[in-house]
């Protein structure tokens, strides 16, 4: 069946609400209306498609939009389709954009959401804990290596301080000296002399 005698077929009505799908059967019986020989031919082309960028379900709604926007148009609407294929990859291609524009759309608004909920922030404590932040990293870097590494063993990796003591080579009052003098530094730092 050529393009031309799909278009001239599909002068006749769509199908009614009625009516059921076509069956799965390949074969096209002469009583089928142009419509339904059109699904017939082009539906598992467009499911294909579809299902290289969705998943089956959606897949399988998404032939059936491309099915329903050629069934509402109007008989003089379709009569002036020449190439229904062409026309049906058209529509398919213009739901799949809008597919992509919704979902574009809907990330930008869970975002826009997202932002309202980080603006009700307090933005004073928020600097605050910056300004914490910076102040003890600079208290960190001031103490001395050795320190500094013990604390970090201890606080951040959770070795025991009798590992530490093995690995420094201290015993484990050294360790407790070192650990005790970078807390001090730490509250100094922090304010809480």
């Amino acid at each position: 069946m050529s393009g031309r005698d799909v278009a001239t077929a599909l002068e006749a009505s769509p199908l009614g609400e009625d009516q059921p799908l076509p069956p799965d059967n390949p074969a096209l019986p002469a009583d089928r209306s142009p419509l339904e020989t059109l699904y017939r031919i082009q539906a598992p082309k467009l499911l294909r498609k579809f299902l290289r960028r969705a998943d089956r379900q959606d897949a399988h709604d998404l032939v059936q939009d491309s099915f329903v926007q050629l069934a509402a148009m109007s008989d003089e609407q379709r009569a002036e389709i020449r190439k229904p294929a062409a026309y049906l990859g058209a529509v398919s291609e213009n739901i799949l954009r809008n597919r992509a524009r919704a979902a574009y759309y809907r990330s930008i608004v869970v975002q826009d959401a997202e932002l309202v909920e980080h603006a009700s922030v307090d933005i004073t404590a928020s600097l605050e804990a910056r300004d914490m932040l910076n102040r003890l990293d600079a208290a960190m870097l001031k103490l001395d290596p050795k320190t500094r590494e013990i604390f970090m063993a201890l606080r951040l990796d959770g070795v025991t301080y009798a590992e530490v003591a093995k690995r420094t080579g201290l015993s484990v009052k050294g360790v407790e000296w070192h650990m005790s003098k970078a807390l001090a530094a730490l509250h100094r730092a922090a304010g809480d002399r």
